[in-house]
């Protein structure tokens, strides 16, 4: 494995890594990563069943063209994983599309953090970022981002947190208000 995480780690390396059932933590850094599928987030979730903290991050700043893994992938992270993932770490693509609230497939029972670390985030695509993970979100989740590539994407990520987290209360006096 030492020799893999050295040049790129294909998912094939990981592999060897099956075999441990009871694997609860997997963190792998990489200097790229070709995008996550969703039969390889299945194939992780049948070797790894109890999966708590899933990181899988980019040594070196994403090179020009490179393309992650789609946002909308944690609908199978959430079949895989959804009563004990606590932690994903994984940088997105939150350009291509996602799927509607209404057709969410699986949620999450017990995931608190989700660290995007510098994926871009425009600003039109924050409703539906917003949208997207309440529907799979079922408790407060900790949106955390590392953007250090200038732009608005730090700001608009800090948005997503506070939104997916807000919820409504009705006060005594019967006013509606916006609770983060």
């Amino acid at each position: 494995m030492d020799d893999a995480i050295k040049n790129d780690v294909p998912i094939a390396v990981i592999e060897s890594l099956a075999t441990c059932q009871d694997l609860r933590n997997i963190y792998v850094g990489s200097h790229s990563w070709k995008p996550l599928t969703q039969e390889d987030v299945r194939r992780f979730g049948s070797w790894w069943p109890f999966m708590e903290e899933f990181s899988l991050y980019q040594i070196q700043p994403r090179s020009e063209g490179q393309v992650s893994t789609p946002l909308g992938i944690l609908q199978d992270f959430a079949q895989a994983w959804s009563r004990t993932l606590r932690k994903v770490v994984l940088p997105f693509d939150t350009e291509a599309p996602l799927p509607d609230s209404a057709s969410v497939r699986a949620k999450f029972d017990a995931l608190e953090t989700l660290w995007v670390g510098s994926s871009p985030l425009q600003e039109g695509h924050v409703k539906y970022v917003v949208e997207f993970l309440k529907a799979l979100a079922v408790g407060t989740l900790n949106v955390v981002s590392f953007y250090g590539g200038g732009g608005n994407s730090g700001y608009r990520w800090r948005v997503v947190n506070e939104e997916v987290n807000a919820t409504l209360a009705i006060h005594s006096d019967e006013k509606i208000s916006i609770l983060a």
